[in-house]
């Protein structure tokens, strides 16, 4: 079986689950964590207040872009060119979504989600060096950061 095949079928089952596994995990994380903090669930449902507790993260808190505009910047850059290799990279939804669901849309050309995918690693590579470089940044990553980074 060569590289090319190995990635289409074993890693791409591999990598769907974990990202399922992971989702799940962190819903749970966010139903079962009690108190205050940004992940506390709100006060009339517990679901509710977990799924607005996932969604906050989207929409930048006031100031955020004073404070960091270049991580605001690259952090925003990266998650849009996620969105965009996820649902409409040519590889991914032949393989993934027609697999798993049963159905798939039209994705991008194959170009398009190149420069996607070069555009997202540079953003990567950004926010990287911004946890490098910043005092308060670097004082507040934790080893999963830098993983987390790697492993995208």
């Amino acid at each position: 079986m060569n590289l090319t095949a190995l990635a289409e079928t074993t890693f791409l089952k591999i990598s769907a689950i974990v990202f399922a596994a992971g989702m799940v995990l962190r819903i749970l994380f966010v139903l079962v964590r009690r108190g205050s903090g940004p992940h506390a669930p709100g006060r009339k449902s517990p679901v509710v207040g977990a799924f607005k507790s996932l969604f906050k993260w989207f929409i930048p808190k006031r100031g955020f872009l004073r404070r960091n505009p270049i991580g605001a910047v690259a952090a925003l850059v990266l998650h849009v060119c996620l969105f965009f290799i996820i649902f409409f990279d040519p590889y991914h939804s032949i393989f993934l979504w027609d697999e798993l669901l049963g159905f798939s849309w039209e994705p991008f050309d194959i170009d398009i989600s190149t420069i996607f995918t070069i555009i997202g690693i540079g953003a990567l590579g950004v926010l990287l060096l911004n946890r490098l470089i910043f005092k308060k940044m670097r004082a507040v990553s934790t080893p999963g950061d830098f993983i987390a980074l790697c492993m995208i």
